[in-house]
């Protein structure tokens, strides 16, 4: 049964300037500076969702860690993704 190339071309001819212009950006940008509050900050959220409502908008963060073995004894490794943000909305 032969592949119908076409299709994947023309999607690969679209996607191609957005993927050499993340490549350019991502070789140009340096490595970020690593602030130590927001590395504490992030270390002491608790485990799961929280939103909260106030009056000037809406606050979340959260965290989830894993672990996770391969085979009884075999080797791991331990996910930890935390992170917050805000939602402002005022009138203008």
């Amino acid at each position: 049964m032969p592949l119908p190339i076409a299709p994947a071309a023309t999607i690969a001819l679209r996607l191609a300037p957005v993927a050499l212009a993340l490549y350019a950006a991502a070789r140009h940008a340096g490595p970020s500076p690593r602030r130590q509050k927001a590395e504490d900050v992030l270390d002491e959220l608790d485990d799961g969702l929280h939103v909260s409502e106030e009056p000037e908008g809406w606050r979340a963060d959260g965290r989830l860690r894993r672990k996770i073995r391969f085979g009884h004894s075999g080797p791991g490794f331990e996910i930890d993704a935390s992170g917050f943000g805000r939602l402002k909305l005022r009138r203008i």
